[in-house]
């Protein structure tokens, strides 16, 4: 693999409460999901939804814990308000699916110079891709599942 873009997606990074997330755009997805981690770091507002199964990318289904609706999300500047359905999703903190994308009506993504472009309230935007291929920096509750191999 060339990058750590997957062709049909597009990422980011935004914000939510000044906490930083990462943020894929996938189309692929039917809808839009976030990371439970994220929920209780931020103190997200979960409300209970009729069980919903998702079959994820390696064929698992996984359940649906809730949906949280109309979290402030800032990205490049832009604030945006989506609902999303916990999950607990690998690709992201954060994953924009069909769902999200079907609200923009008319909009142009272009996955080789990685951008989306839309309106919205008559305002032209576009979002950026990030193209770097540097490993993020781990956090301290992934360094603590770690457990090194003995020989």
């Amino acid at each position: 693999m060339k990058s750590t873009t997957v062709k049909g997606t597009i990422r980011f990074t935004g914000l939510i409460q000044c906490h930083k997330i990462q943020i894929l755009i996938d189309g692929g997805s039917s809808d839009n999901f976030i990371q439970p981690r994220v929920t209780k770091i931020l103190h997200l507002p979960i409300y209970q939804t009729p069980r919903l199964k998702v079959m994820v990318g390696n064929g698992e289904k996984l359940e649906c814990g809730g949906e949280v609706q109309n979290i402030p999300i800032q990205i490049q500047g832009h604030s945006l308000y989506i609902s999303v359905y916990v999950l607990p999703i690998a690709a992201a903190e954060l994953v924009l699916g069909s769902q999200w994308l079907a609200t923009l009506d008319t909009h142009l993504m272009n996955y080789k110079e990685l951008f989306l472009t839309f309106y919205i309230n008559e305002e032209l935007i576009t979002l950026h891709g990030e193209t770097s291929n540097l490993p993020n920096l781990a956090q301290f509750h992934q360094l603590t599942r770690y457990k090194p191999q003995t020989l």
